[in-house]
């Protein structure tokens, strides 16, 4: 199974056209008219009642460099509309703004720990959070870089987030360091506690396997095992292939191959004999 390495060629959904415009207008307006420091993240800002900085600090992250606004623009399209296509708006938004507003709290508290009076204005948190959803969302796929170099979605997670990591260790960045390791796991539970899916580590089965259980008995009629994926009465699928894949694949790593119904297990068979066809 693959997905596009970046998103289809439809129109930009609105959240993520609403967002990007704001970065791109924030940046223009702060060349003559500076609003950086009324956005960033600060100390001083918060004890002067500038609450609003902990929502707003990633749209002042354009203000370093047109560069740096470039590359965070170009990801935050091809995280965002891969989310969107399969989180919807809503989801997207509370994904995209929860992790804000936590990386915010968990930079100032580091702000305040380490009586720094940085001004702290970066993205990447934001974008980590959206990364490490899109690589949950899509654990069981590959992405074709080329026709010869397939790769899983958990080596290109890796691959850039240890470098990050790596890059804030040796500059000793650690304000976002805290921040980034927050807005990591900010999208990792999410996904697991609202889209009920598991990571592509299996170090995090166990964990996982015990939370997804434990919703199960507080919230049984939500359950994946309980979801109708395909309409018996006309025989038609619910859901798109990929999506259904990714539902049963879910299912069969929390329940086991057992819970799978006969009517399942072919649909599975032949979405797999056609995507063989098509190599």
């Amino acid at each position: 199974m693959s997905i596009p390495p970046i998103p289809r060629s439809t129109a930009t959904p609105r959240p993520l056209k609403a967002i990007l415009g704001a970065l791109i207008l924030l940046f223009a307006v702060d060349l003559f008219l500076p609003l950086r420091p009324y956005l960033g993240l600060s100390l001083s800002n918060l004890t002067h009642g500038y609450f609003w900085t902990l929502l707003t600090y990633p749209f002042a992250s354009g203000s370093r460099d047109f560069l740096s606004l470039c590359l965070d623009l170009f990801f935050l399209w091809i995280l965002g509309a891969t989310l969107i296509d399969r989180l919807q708006s809503k989801n997207f938004l509370l994904l995209f703004f929860g992790s804000t507003l936590f990386t915010g709290l968990a930079a100032s508290l580091s702000l305040y720990l380490l009586k720094s009076p940085l001004l702290f204005s970066q993205l990447s948190p934001i974008l980590l959070s959206l990364f490490t959803a899109w690589t949950l969302l899509h654990a069981n796929r590959d992405v074709h870089i080329t026709t010869l170099l397939i790769v899983r979605t958990a080596w290109i997670f890796a691959f850039f987030a240890g470098f990050h990591f790596l890059f804030n260790l040796l500059e000793s960045r650690w304000i976002e360091m805290i921040a980034d390791i927050t807005g990591l796991f900010f999208g990792y539970f999410f996904c697991v506690f609202s889209q009920k899916v598991s990571s592509p580590f299996s170090i995090l089965f166990p964990f996982e396997r015990r939370v997804l259980r434990s919703m199960e008995k507080i919230h049984p009629h939500k359950s994946p095992a309980h979801t109708k994926i395909y309409d018996f009465q006309t025989g038609e699928p619910v859901l798109e292939d990929i999506a259904f894949m990714d539902a049963m694949l879910a299912r069969i790593s929390l329940h086991g191959e057992q819970s799978i119904s006969p009517a399942e297990r072919k649909r599975m068979q032949e979405i797999s004999e056609r995507k063989a066809s098509k190599k």
